[in-house]
């Protein structure tokens, strides 16, 4: 079983940000930790940089640095331990390496938990503190396996930014593995992986032309009598869900006591949202007693 299969790609200097897809078991992993030198190929050429991936080779591990998924760095270590130790383990003289360890730990907003154990840390912030050990020596380019599986959206967004900043600040590249595809898509270059195979290779853009036509997507959101909305958060709650939505109203009609739904008869009613001129328009009306059997009208009412 080959868990790489005859690959093959050239990244250009415009793909400064490269997002590798794909779903579990493609050979995301694999590949990336090729990238680092930290597996040899049975066959064929890997060129990183204009050098053959090879951690002991000074230049190389100097200019790349990897970011694993799972959390790599000593527990009962606290946050500014794990940066000094790894410093010296990069060959960072001692006279800098505080300084620049403290630049780490503000660029990645853990400037707060320099003193906590690192096994303290939230998930979020224990990706924080694997990208600032990551960036101690500036790489020409970073490497990131799945960086925001398991962390929360806020912390995502703040990773994200500094990841961003420090690729602008230090002309950094970077190619990542994600779960993610609304970050892949702000990706300069997408990599899709299918059973050790690169399926695609395009830009974002091409490859959301691809795949017009061939996927579909429906939006609904279902309100429950019980829920007692006003009118007021009734219409918050319309617009925010945007164009194509589907609204249904679940329960009596005249206890959504609500303007921005179509009138309907009581009892137990799905009512298909109008509001601000949008294309659909349906009343489904069930039997009392069939709340139940949501599930099952779901797909065929909508």
């Amino acid at each position: 079983m080959k868990a790489l299969d005859g690959i093959g790609f050239t990244l250009s200097p415009a793909d400064r940000l490269t997002a590798l897809i794909g779903p579990d078991g493609a050979g995301k992993s694999t590949l990336l930790t090729a990238l680092c030198g930290l597996l040899t190929p049975d066959a064929g050429e890997l060129s990183v940089l204009g050098m053959t991936p090879d951690p002991n080779d000074a230049a190389f591990a100097l200019s790349v640095a990897f970011m694993p998924q799972r959390f790599g760095l000593y527990t009962e270590l606290s946050c500014m331990e794990n940066l000094l130790f790894f410093g010296r383990m990069k060959g960072v003289p001692g006279g800098e390496i505080k300084t620049l360890a403290r630049e780490m730990l503000s660029a990645t907003g853990l400037a707060l938990f320099e003193a906590r154990p690192a096994g303290k840390l939230s998930g979020g912030m224990k990706q924080k503190l694997s990208l600032a050990v990551a960036l101690l020596t500036a790489p020409r380019l970073l490497i990131l396996d799945e960086p925001t599986v398991g962390v929360d959206p806020l912390s995502r967004r703040e990773l994200w930014a500094t990841i961003r900043r420090m690729m602008a600040e230090h002309d950094m590249r970077s190619i990542f593995s994600t779960a993610y595809l609304e970050e892949a898509e702000r990706a300069d270059r997408v990599l899709l992986m299918e059973a050790g195979k690169l399926e695609m290779n395009a830009t974002p853009a091409e490859a959301l032309a691809d795949m017009r036509g061939r996927t579909f997507l429906q939006k609904f959101v279902i309100i429950d009598e019980a829920q007692n909305l006003s009118p007021k958060q009734m219409k918050t709650l319309i617009t925010r869900a945007g164009p194509g939505t589907k609204i249904v109203c679940l329960g009596n009609i005249a206890q959504i006591d609500t303007p921005y739904l179509t009138e309907g008869s009581s009892g137990l009613t799905y009512v298909v949202e109008r509001f601000a001129g949008w294309p659909h328009a349906a009343t489904i009306t069930l039997a009392r007693g069939e709340r139940s059997r949501l599930a099952e009208f779901a797909a065929e009412a909508l």
